[in-house]
């Protein structure tokens, strides 16, 4: 009896220890999952250099679907990237939008592959825009970013995601 004593206590401190393990591991993955990003930057080439916008990220259904609708504004230097879970013809609507935006669809290489430019919201609900290729990202920019830049179908856009 007394020897099964001696293997009781380690291997009840090895099942203590494996416990924290798989506890630290769901935690560790929870949190990659839970946890989004906050921000991201933007680079596109522009009329007078490289332009550089702060992005708030909308990487989740709700997110997506609320957009910019219900603010007041978009500062000149700032963007929304919608971030997909795959490509698709990804539709963009106006709906309870308060000013006209830029909205530019880029593929899974950041490539440029549909541009609306000054999309009104007066256009919700008879609109939904929607590109012509598969995107995976989709940025709105304020209204006329597109016209100062360079950007047309085929440009790479710089996105630092933190």
């Amino acid at each position: 009896m007394h020897d099964d004593a001696i293997y009781e206590k380690p291997m009840t401190i090895i099942k203590i220890i494996l416990l924290i393990i798989v506890i630290g591991l769901v935690i560790w993955f929870m949190a990659g999952v839970i946890i989004k990003h906050k921000e991201a930057k933007i680079y596109i080439k522009s009329k007078t250099g490289v332009q550089t916008f702060t992005a708030s990220i909308a990487e989740t259904y709700e997110a997506r679907a609320q957009g910019l609708s219900e603010t007041k504004y978009l500062a000149p230097d700032s963007a929304l990237l919608m971030i997909f879970p795959h490509d698709d013809n990804w539709g963009i609507w106006m709906k309870d939008m308060n000013y006209p935006i830029d909205v530019v669809w880029l593929n899974s290489s950041y490539e440029v592959v549909h541009i609306e430019q000054s999309m009104h919201p007066n256009s919700y609900p008879r609109s939904i825009y929607k590109p012509k290729n598969t995107a995976r990202y989709v940025i709105e920019f304020p209204a006329a970013t597109t016209s100062r830049s360079y950007l047309k179908i085929g440009s790479k856009v710089k996105i630092d995601i933190r």
